[in-house]
């Protein structure tokens, strides 16, 4: 493999891109056929781009329904965008292979906010001139559901779960009707809420390389770690509970999740923040100090 492109859609101009950066690998979230093509013409776009990478040996990889459903997937994502605490799945909840996945995650926000409030912190998080709302709540918001994409679907299980307010990318019209002060609806666009779902795929490969330069020991320390990466919560080394605050930190762009500060309970002995801080600069090859940026 020469290189990676990661994206959300693919068209002709990311594969465009590719070509230029030298990547033969394209990893979307969206497929780029949802339909199965009788021929590959230059018809419509969807032909094009699938003649270019195949003209020049780029293998398109599409992770979608897996990916919004796995934990510290899409709906991870927009979580974490959100600040959002206590974050777990709401509904659709099991697990395949060791992995869990559910559909949809529901968490509480760090303090009570007004339904106007919600609707300026989803226009300034995730870019977006307006959104489609119902009536205005007109009482605090504090628990949250959420679904990206298309997830109107899970209305009716976010009200069953007692959340305040419910956010995903689409809606129908008659959809909004009949939950006036029942719920708070907030529809940001389906390429708005996962915009970021790139980033998961650049952490996934990060997450892949830091690995490397741990022995067997700090290895299954890490595994327990990204395992269980979700802000506040609680890890298990040895079937010793660990809680913690989760630490992101940026390293020349690139941001992984660990554990750091405040380590609470059940630490197994010898272990201490020092160890954990020793073990994050190991999975960074100790890289240049100046390029770490440490925030909760």
């Amino acid at each position: 493999m020469s290189g990676a492109l990661l994206c959300l859609d693919v068209t002709e101009a990311v594969v465009d891109e590719a070509i230029q950066k030298g990547c033969n690998l394209i990893v979307s979230h969206h497929p780029l056929i949802f339909r199965k093509l009788a021929r590959i013409s230059d018809e419509n776009y969807v032909q094009r781009t699938v003649r270019k990478a195949i003209k020049n040996d780029i293998t398109i990889v599409a992770m979608h329904t897996n990916m919004d459903a796995a934990a510290g997937g899409v709906n991870f994502k927009i979580a974490e965008k959100l600040g959002l605490r206590n974050v777990q799945f709401f509904a659709g909840e099991k697990e395949v292979d060791g992995v869990k996945g559910g559909e949809g995650v529901i968490g509480e926000v760090a303090e009570d906010l007004a339904a106007d409030d919600l609707v300026l912190m989803l226009k300034e998080r995730f870019g977006v001139e307006c959104l489609q709302c119902n009536q205005l709540l007109r009482r605090p918001i504090q628990k949250v559901a959420l679904c990206g994409g298309a997830g109107s679907f899970l209305l009716e299980d976010a009200i069953q779960a007692g959340v305040d307010a419910f956010i995903t990318g689409e809606m129908h019209y008659h959809e909004y009707f009949g939950h006036e002060q029942e719920i708070q609806i907030c529809v940001i666009g389906h390429y708005q809420s996962e915009q970021f779902t790139s980033e998961i795929f650049r952490n996934i490969i990060m997450v892949e390389k830091v690995r490397k330069n741990f022995d067997q020991t700090e290895l299954k320390l890490f595994n327990a770690i990204m395992t269980e990466g979700v802000r506040n919560g609680k890890f298990e080394i040895d079937s010793i509970p660990l809680c913690a605050n989760i630490l992101h930190f940026s390293v020349k762009g690139l941001e992984i999740p660990f554990i750091y500060g405040r380590l609470t309970q059940g630490l197994p002995s010898g272990m201490s923040r020092g160890i954990v801080q020793k073990l994050i600069h190991k999975a960074l090859a100790k890289p240049d100090r100046q390029h770490i940026n440490y925030y909760l």
